[in-house]
């Protein structure tokens, strides 16, 4: 299906003329309000988008964006409506051009003409900031001159409520050579992106050029994440350093060094104009603009062809439609991260070349369209100039008329003042101009500015030197010079001859239905008055339980309310679905108005407790996830100081029903515990009866003790019994003693073995026999320098059971005991019999009879 025809009646109002200018997802036409008989600009959504919920969604929140702001530096919306198959919005129809297309006639601008370009773009930026709206896609396409030099800016398409965030959407919407690095990597956005955007626009109005490129949209999207403006003066002379220092701040790649909206940015303008004493300026009106050959010879399609600037390639087209080119000027939506290979001809589009793409619930409508077309016969400066319908004027496809045209200064205030009779007057450049005669041809309205034929920037010379008396003072209220409004004459004579009236009298029929009708028309004016201030304004929040986010995204707004997203916990409805709305389901409301979407998080998990152990931080975390926070009893922890969070019921990480109560235990601190006993035990049964109390053993030192057996424990510290807290170190007093072995009745060589094992050095008068007495007795304590042992060998020897032992054992054995043995039977067995029998005693010397089998 294709857009209305000519003379088709929009709403049985808005009769079509003709479309002006085509973008991405909508179409721009001249219209003529029947009712009230004036020109407009009808922004039409494309039929085939007609059926996309998502994209009448975003349609539908620009016209409301829109229309909530109210100012002169503003396009003006009137209405908005569908007509069956067609969705629109009535615009202000807006004569003249595009900063773009300025720009492209007379090149840089010299601080003081850019000044008073961006002090209007800053007050309405400063406008939507306060209404807590985001424009997010600031640029000169989107900056519109109006015939009578006034500064507006258009394209509400990409608007989003500051505090909006609508997750699911992985997409930068904007146009690439204005991004803000926030835009390009995901992050939150808010006013200060729209600053980085201003302060681009700026750059690019004194210098000529954007700061960063690339080899495709997507590097030169990245390219401002990890790289800084360069200061204005480094690229072209005659620049201030306070330029150069305004456009850093604008331009910080950290959205806190920035201004923090658009009003902080135009006060430091404003300061800046006045401290350099900058001259008032009345921005000039673009000559050669879309809106003016929209309303010219459209037939031939080599209208359209011609660039301006090779830099660039823009998308928007005037009808009919031109090919399309991917710049760092379109408006466009990409992946926030790039894919493997980039699209080859850019960021696609739809109708007539517009870079748009809709997914994930979010659109670009393109960025400001600068379409429309005189009345036939009238002429004009400018032309009409619809608010916003595509991404990019004509303006770079065809020639300007002049090239060469330059910005002038607006002539002293001084020399305004003089007798503006004479014939001659000089401008701030001391070129002598007609005070009759403007630039474009056209009767120069007292005060307004004189333009010459020469383009304002030379590569060479730099900016023309500016009167040094000039001082900058901004009105309270931006408005540019108007240029008078020229009247139609009396086509004929006949015109000028005035007509008899006729009378008509009280009686009069046609008199009566006059007043007849207008008190019909008051008394349903009153009527429908009463029913809209009354219900009319009023609209019932839908029911959207269980629908998905964005189905319900969309009923919400069909019901024309402004959705916002707020995540809430529910015990049944599943993540991600629609809870309900706040305002409830069945309340009545503004339409218009801002409407919380409520979406479930599902069940809650308890969270974990912070690291600051903080009962209130702790508590805060429980109710943000509906939790009802209970102090319980307090608990000894280890771990945990005291006074601070130890534990919770349920537990952290456990899912649990909304509203459930969890008992909170704070801290106590370590557990008391006392000293067991430990005097007597062996070292390390006393380590581990410590580590069974909960405690550490800590420092070990030795001692002779002569009561406590070495390697025991002779006291602690703390002391038996005394109270430490949990985990605590005991320290240890360990004895050295050693404990004189008994060895009597063993041969002397076994004797002296056992001594030197226990740490002793033995000594004995003979090395035969065995041993009748130890001196110092077994048992006793000794210091660990005091370890000699005597032993005292008797002459009567015990003989040892020999039975199983072999002969070469038993010949070792006994001759250790001074003995010697007759072996009998088999020599190489093991002895079953011996005499005497074992542990007889005899004498040294003596003979034993072994028999061996």
């Amino acid at each position: 299906m294709t857009g209305p025809r000519n003379g088709e009646l929009l709403d049985d109002r808005y009769r079509v003329e003709r479309p002006i200018a085509r973008g991405g997802m909508s179409t721009v036409y001249r219209c003529v309000d029947t009712r009230l008989g004036r020109n407009v600009a009808a922004k039409v959504l494309a039929p085939e988008l007609s059926a996309d919920p998502v994209a009448r969604s975003h349609f539908k929140r620009e016209a409301r964006a829109m229309a909530q702001l109210s100012h002169p530096c503003l396009v003006n919306v009137y209405d908005t409506g569908s007509d069956g198959a067609y969705d629109f919005l009535i615009m202000e129809l807006i004569t003249g051009g595009t900063l773009r297309e300025l720009t492209a006639e007379r090149g840089p601008m010299p601080p003081h003409a850019a000044t008073a370009v961006m002090v209007p773009v800053l007050t309405a930026l400063a406008v939507a900031h306060r209404a807590g709206m985001v424009h997010r896609d600031v640029k000169p396409d989107n900056i519109l001159i109006n015939g009578d030099h006034q500064v507006k800016l258009s394209d509400f398409g990409l608007v989003r409520a500051a505090s909006t965030s609508v997750t699911g959407s992985h997409k930068i919407a904007g146009t690439v050579a204005y991004l803000s690095p926030e835009q390009v990597t995901g992050e939150p956005i808010g006013p200060a992106s729209d600053v980085y955007s201003a302060g681009i626009v700026l750059f690019e109005l004194l210098t000529g050029r954007t700061p960063f490129a690339g080899d495709d949209v997507y590097e030169h999207a990245r390219a401002r994440v990890t790289g800084i403006v360069p200061p204005p003066s480094s690229l072209i002379d005659g620049v201030p350093t306070l330029f150069d220092h305004l456009i850093a701040t604008a331009t910080a790649r950290d959205p806190r060094e920035r201004f923090t909206d658009a009003q902080e940015f135009l006060d430091a303008l404003e300061d800046v104009a006045r401290e350099l004493r900058l001259p008032d300026y009345v921005v000039p009106v673009p000559e050669n603009t879309a809106a003016r050959r929209a309303g010219e010879n459209l037939t031939l399609p080599t209208d359209v062809l011609t660039r301006v600037n090779d830099r660039e390639d823009r998308s928007t087209t005037v009808l009919p439609p031109s090919s399309q080119q991917s710049s760092p000027q379109e408006t466009a939506i990409l992946p926030t991260t790039r894919p493997a290979a980039p699209p080859a001809a850019g960021v696609s589009g739809v109708a007539g070349g517009a870079a748009t793409a809709v997914g994930a619930g979010t659109a670009a409508l393109g960025s400001a369209a600068v379409a429309g077309a005189t009345a036939a016969g009238r002429a004009t400066a400018a032309g009409d100039i619809a608010s916003h319908a595509g991404s990019e004027s004509l303006a770079s496809y065809v020639h300007a008329a002049d090239s060469t045209r330059r910005y002038d200064l607006e002539p002293d205030r001084r020399e305004r003042e003089r007798d503006e009779q004479q014939a001659i007057e000089t401008d701030a450049y001391g070129r002598s101009q007609s005070p009759e005669t403007q630039s474009y041809g056209q009767q120069r309205a007292p005060e307004t500015q004189v333009y010459d034929s020469t383009r304002f920037y030379d590569q060479d010379r730099g900016y023309p030197e500016a009167d040094a008396d000039y001082a900058y003072g901004r009105p309270d209220e931006y408005q540019g010079q108007r240029v008078p409004a020229e009247y139609d004459a009396p086509r004929t004579p006949d015109e000028l001859t005035e007509k008899p009236v006729k009378q008509v009298t009280n009686r009069s029929t046609g008199k009566f239905i006059t007043w007849f009708v207008v008190v019909i028309l008051l008394a349903a004016a009153v009527g429908v008055g009463g029913w809209w201030f009354g219900s009319g304004r009023y609209g019932e929040l839908p029911d959207i339980t269980g629908l998905s986010q964005q189905e319900a995204f969309v009923r919400i707004d069909n019901a024309g309310f402004e959705p916002t997203v707020v995540e809430v916990y529910n015990n049944d409805i599943p993540k991600g679905d629609a809870v309900g709305t706040d305002p409830a389901t069945g309340q009545r409301a503004v339409r218009g108005r801002s409407v919380a979407l409520l979406v479930s998080l599902g069940r809650p998990t308890v969270p974990a407790i912070p690291a600051s152990g903080s009962l209130a931080d702790f508590e805060a975390a429980l109710k943000e996830r509906t939790f009802t926070p209970v102090t319980g009893d307090p608990v000894y922890s280890d771990t945990v100081p005291k006074g601070s969070v130890a534990a919770s019921s349920p537990a952290p990480g456990q899912v649990a029903p909304v509203g459930t109560v969890v008992t909170v235990s704070l801290s106590q601190g370590k557990k008391p515990v006392s000293i067991p006993e430990l005097v007597g035990k062996k070292l390390d049964d006393a380590i581990k009866a410590l580590e069974k109390a909960g405690l550490k053993a800590g420092e070990t030192t030795k001692e002779f003790s002569s009561t406590v057996p070495g390697g025991s424990v002779i006291s602690s510290s703390p002391g038996e019994n005394e109270t430490v807290e949990s985990g605590d170190s005991v320290n240890l007093l360990v004895s050295n003693a050693l404990t004189v072995p008994d060895v009597k009745g063993a041969s002397v060589t076994e004797a002296l073995a056992t001594l030197r094992e226990a740490g002793f050095v033995g000594h004995a008068d003979s090395n035969s026999g065995t041993v009748a007495a130890v001196y110092p007795s077994p048992g006793t304590l000794v210091e660990p320098s005091d370890n000699k042992v005597d032993l005292v060998v008797s002459d009567k020897v015990t003989i040892p059971d020999l039975t199983g032992w072999t002969r070469e054992e038993i010949d070792r054995r006994l001759r250790e005991l001074g003995l010697s043995a007759t072996l009998r039977g088999n020599a190489n067995g093991t002895a079953y019999r011996q005499q005497p029998s074992a542990h007889t005693t005899v004498d040294k010397n003596d003979t034993l009879r072994v028999w061996l089998k």
